[in-house]
């Protein structure tokens, strides 16, 4: 016999089922919603380069969202490299060095005019991944572990990631780009800046050496790492940088550091503007020896 207005056991676990099934079912839904683009694909490192066509303006998005919170399983993040391929209308993707094939899944998935590529590598260890692009291709990266390096390109870049180090080398940003890492250090070798950007670090170094846009604010901010610019014997900026415990160091003509703060001008107009700012390090503005 039960209380009045007390279901029977039974009845009641048949309702907590049934509630927890539609939960269950509105996660799956969700998280299926990213993937809602047709088709998505599989690749395993034994196989051959996965090709995937694309249109001659194209943006390429990568994420992973997987974090390493294993201590008796440590796994490195598998590294991404992307450069430039001779073809303006193919993206190649390969896993590489992948210790087994189950560590070596990568997913992806276009819009219908194929303009938009995502790309989802939550499930690669060790190793390296290795993406061809056409040279004018626009790049997203969000990651959790994963390093990057990209060559080659003349694009759009924002690259996200937590643990990993950006380097990025011979290559145009062509419209407004964003680098961002916590821990990991970021370097730019031989690019071209034609828009406003954006370089920050907490625990890294950030370097940069090539030219800079006439005009637009350029920031690099970090922490604890020191900031290196290497620029053209040429170059036209005002600047605005500071640190809180180290010193700035310049062999720039007009620029003279006052104390640990930088606020100061060379060349002429038009001028690009640094913002330059780190707590614990050093500041270097420096002429480039292939200036």
């Amino acid at each position: 016999m039960f209380a009045p207005g007390q279901r029977p056991r039974r009845q009641r676990v048949r309702g907590c089922s049934c509630l927890i099934t539609t939960l269950l079912l509105l996660v799956i839904a969700s998280g299926l919603a990213w993937f809602a683009l047709p088709p998505i694909r599989d690749l395993f490192h034994t196989g051959a380069p996965l090709t995937i066509s694309v249109p001659t303006s194209s943006t390429l998005l990568i994420r992973n969202d997987a974090r390493n919170n294993s201590e008796l399983l440590p796994r490195e993040a598998a590294h991404i490299h992307i450069h430039a391929g001779e073809s303006d209308r193919e993206v190649r993707i390969q896993a590489t060095n992948i210790p087994t094939i189950g560590e070596a899944l990568i997913t992806y998935h276009q819009s219908p005019d194929h303009t938009l590529t995502f790309i989802d590598v939550d499930r690669t260890y060790k190793g390296s991944i290795e993406i061809t692009v056409p040279v004018r291709t626009n790049i997203q990266l969000d990651s959790y572990e994963n390093g990057a390096d990209l060559a080659g390109l003349a694009g759009r870049l924002v690259l996200n990631t937590y643990k990993g180090s950006i380097h990025i080398s011979h290559t145009t940003l062509t419209g407004p780009s964003f680098f961002s890492s916590y821990q990991g250090a970021i370097v730019a070798d031989h690019v071209i800046l034609k828009y406003a950007s954006s370089f920050k670090s907490y625990k890294g170094d950030i370097t940069f050496q090539g030219m800079l846009a006439p005009q637009g604010d350029h920031f690099f901010y970090t922490y604890n790492g020191a900031i290196t610019l290497l620029l053209p014997v040429t170059s036209s900026f005002s600047v605005d940088a500071y640190t809180y415990k180290n010193q700035l160091i310049t062999d720039f003509p007009g620029l003279r550091p006052n104390n640990r703060s930088l606020p100061s001008t060379t060349g002429y107009a038009p001028q690009a503007h640094l913002h330059l700012f780190t707590y614990q390090n050093t500041i270097k503005i420096q002429r480039s020896a292939e200036g």
